[in-house]
């Protein structure tokens, strides 16, 4: 699976279906799956079970769910008989008997998360629940306490923030009246559709927003009616619910990731980008790595490049002119990175933990996690499925499609995970 860790959990853990169809598979890991789950069978056994309680194993079937109550009694009854199972290895097993020790789970809805982010002073999962809709589980920092409420767009790949305001995408939606949902994240309920893009002659789909709270900043790829296409980004000002710029970029075939920071307007794809507030004109930024994932804050701009085959940099580089002025490599399994708390924080696929003091030039583990087969960080969407967020006190971090999320504490390492659902 080459796409995205969003696209890749919607895909492979889309619930509410009404029936699904499975192809058969021969791997030997274990995960129980109930109530219209989808797996393609790529690196799990999956147990399902029929209306009869009857024991699937991956071979092709019908299910119309969800479960009874004792098809799910039936559920853990299975888990608990896969226990003993000698062709698991311990940590299936041990998968196993959390899921047989937990029966309360079945009782609540799957939340598949999606992606993290502060905003509004907590931290905010947006995730995909059993039914399909999309819920933001919102993270008391002081307390960890987890309150979710429920979004109105029936379709998110992507997001942006400022302040207590979100604003939603789809890139999966492609129109000559191209929309965008604001969100007041204190009143969900009050969403409000903006239309980013008008045209007569093109359609466009989003692939990218960033925000101040003034101003929305859309990376859209436009095509026409002949199917030319490039990539465009414009400047939708909030109050006047107006496009008021828009800037072309040459030889770029679509934008992944855009940013706010260090007095203009970063984008990235194949190229990386700079514009001006305005979005009048954008120039390219020839740096010594090639264009990649990019963190921007008021004063650096932070970004990871591949130096060689096999590992990857990490790169402060001058806004104005691109040179770098701080590199340091980071080995080549990056799941993703974040700035914050006056450090670079980096969350290896292994599940390693690290940090980036600036100011002294040193890197440390400081936690090693137990990550769900994460993408690298150069085959996500950009903003759209970022696992990692930091604050000033800690770093944050989507353990799997479980619903699980472990918050670090910055100053001792010390691990505590959170279970989110959806009641």
């Amino acid at each position: 699976m080459d796409s995205g860790r969003a696209t890749k959990l919607l895909t492979l853990f889309a619930p509410a279906i009404a029936s699904l169809m499975l192809a058969g598979c021969g791997s030997s890991s274990f995960r129980v799956s109930y109530a219209g789950e989808i797996d393609r069978c790529s690196d799990s056994r999956v147990l399902y079970l029929d209306e009869l309680g009857g024991e699937f194993d991956c071979q092709g079937l019908t299910y119309d769910g969800p479960l009874t109550r004792g098809e799910k009694r039936e559920t853990l009854r299975l888990a608990s008989r896969l226990a003993s199972d000698g062709s698991l290895s311990a940590e299936d097993k041990k998968r196993v008997n959390e899921f047989a020790a937990n029966p309360s789970a079945l009782a609540r809805t799957s939340f598949v998360p999606i992606t993290i982010f502060v905003a509004g002073g907590k931290v905010q999962v947006l995730g995909q629940a059993r039914d399909a809709s999309f819920h933001i589980a919102e993270i008391n920092l002081s307390n960890s306490d987890v309150t979710t409420f429920a979004l109105s767009p029936k379709s998110i790949t992507g997001l942006a923030t400022a302040g207590k305001t979100a604003w939603f995408y789809s890139s999966e939606i492609w129109s000559p009246r191209t929309p965008v949902w604001q969100t007041d994240l204190t009143a969900p309920e009050r969403a409000r559709r903006l239309t980013v893009f008008r045209s007569d002659k093109q359609s466009a789909s989003v692939g990218a927003i960033a925000s101040d709270g003034d101003s929305l900043w859309i990376a859209l790829t436009v095509v026409d009616k002949k199917g030319a296409g490039m990539a465009r980004v414009e400047r939708y000002d909030l109050r006047r619910r107006v496009v008021t710029a828009a800037v072309d970029l040459p030889r770029e075939s679509g934008v992944r990731e855009i940013s706010i920071g260090a007095g203009a307007v970063w984008a990235e794809g194949a190229h990386r980008w700079k514009l001006d507030l305005e979005a009048t004109h954008a120039k390219q930024v020839d740096s010594a790595l090639p264009a990649g994932p990019i963190r921007v804050t008021a004063g650096a701009v932070w970004a990871l490049g591949v130096s060689d085959s096999t590992s990857l940099q990490l790169v402060r580089f001058d806004s104005a002119n691109g040179k770098v002025l701080t590199s340091i490599p980071v080995g080549g399994d990056i799941a993703e990175f974040e700035v914050g708390g006056g450090a670079v924080w980096l969350l290896h696929q292994a599940g390693e933990l690290e940090r980036f003091d600036p100011a002294s030039s040193r890197l440390e583990t400081v936690a090693k996690l137990d990550l769900e087969t994460p993408a690298s960080v150069y085959s996500s969407d950009g903003a759209a499925s970022r696992s990692l967020a930091v604050t000033s006190r800690a770093a944050w971090v989507i353990l799997n499609s479980s619903g699980q999320v472990a918050r670090i504490d910055a100053a001792t390492g010390k691990v505590k995970i959170l279970q989110l659902s959806v009641e």
